[in-house]
């Protein structure tokens, strides 16, 4: 077993959770060979939905994810739990109380035994909404403010078969 991972069960594995900044939620469940999930949702994450316990277990978490997104997280988790690599996707995710989507970075790994079996998997969805906002306009600035090199290419390699002497 590697000496970064803890162990299962241990006090460093039981409180990996309680340390994550404001805008975090974290879960952790056992995945069965069925590749459902038992999840464990922290209080944060619970009150960020207003949703109980039980309206997020299986995938019942996944009400809150923007229809636009949808498909593309659901097929990312799966993948990963199916294969045991991590993961990583951002999609947006419905605040309860007031229905407005801000956007969720979700990362997640495995959490491996002594023979390497995948025992749960930890994972975390850290707000990013603030970042995602100011990213569009920078985004579209830059892009207004360079120019094609279209021109810039086509004089320095001119068409095949035409020669500049």
């Amino acid at each position: 077993m590697s000496r970064n991972r803890p162990k299962s069960g241990s006090k460093k594995a039981s409180s990996i959770g309680v340390c994550w900044p404001k805008r975090c939620h974290n879960w952790c469940g056992p995945c069965e060979q069925k590749m459902a999930c038992r999840i464990i949702f922290n209080q944060r994450f619970r009150d960020y939905t207003g949703a109980t316990w039980e309206q997020l277990q299986g995938y019942g978490w996944s009400q809150f994810v923007h229809p636009d997104d949808y498909e593309r997280t659901l097929a990312t988790r799966t993948h990963a739990l199916r294969t045991g690599i991590p993961y990583e996707v951002a999609y947006r995710f419905r605040e309860g109380q007031t229905g407005l989507y801000r956007w969720f970075l979700a990362r997640a790994m495995p959490v491996r035994d002594d023979t390497g079996q995948i025992v749960k998997w930890f994972g975390t969805c850290t707000d990013i909404d603030d970042q995602k906002r100011t990213e569009k306009p920078y985004a579209r600035a830059r892009h207004a403010s360079v120019p094609s090199s279209t021109p810039i290419l086509s004089a320095l390699f001119p068409a095949r078969g035409k020669r500049r002497c």
